[in-house]
This record gives C-alpha cells, structure tokens and sequence, in this order.
C-alpha cells in the first residue's frame, strides 16, 4: 500500500517495525530501493518481522492469517516522532 501511495503523491511517512532478521532487512532494502522513508520505521532485535498469509477459501474469497507478538505489534516512538506526525512537521 505505502509503496503505490508514494508513487501517487511522495513524500509518505511509514510507520511500522520490522525484525532484525532477513525478512526485516529485506523490506528496509525495498524500501530504500524505492526511495520510501524509514524515518519512522523501526527495527526491533527481539521480535521477528510479521508476516501475514492469504489463502483464498472455496468460494475464492481471500482468508488472512496475521501473526500476533512480532515486531509490527510493539511500535515505538519518541514523543518528538510523535508529536512531528501529529502536526504534519516535517
């Protein structure tokens, strides 16, 4: 999603947390790689990169499988982060 809404428009600001382990480092490279910001993305040494499956049901209607307790799910900012994304400051 982040990746179509800074073709559209620039700038974004992406706000997540990615393990510290290959699926983590892979994301941060795409992201560089398509001149996305990681000001806001933050790399968590304990928890492992979330991932999420699709699996499409009989009826070919998508079923998501989120895993819980990965880096995603402990997002931490700063108040000064914070308060930056609260009033649009760049």
């Amino acid at each position: 999603f982040i990746y179509h809404v800074n073709k559209l428009i620039g700038n974004t600001n992406f706000i997540t947390s990615v393990g510290n382990d290959n699926d983590g480092k892979n994301i941060l490279s795409f992201l560089h790689e398509q001149n996305i910001s990681q000001k806001y993305v933050i790399t968590n040494d304990e928890k492992p990169t979330g991932k999420v499956t699709v699996k499409l049901n009989e009826k070919k209607v998508p079923e998501f499988n989120i895993e819980e307790n990965t880096a995603y799910d402990f997002i931490k900012l700063s108040d000064s982060e914070r308060d930056k994304l609260l009033t649009l400051d760049d």
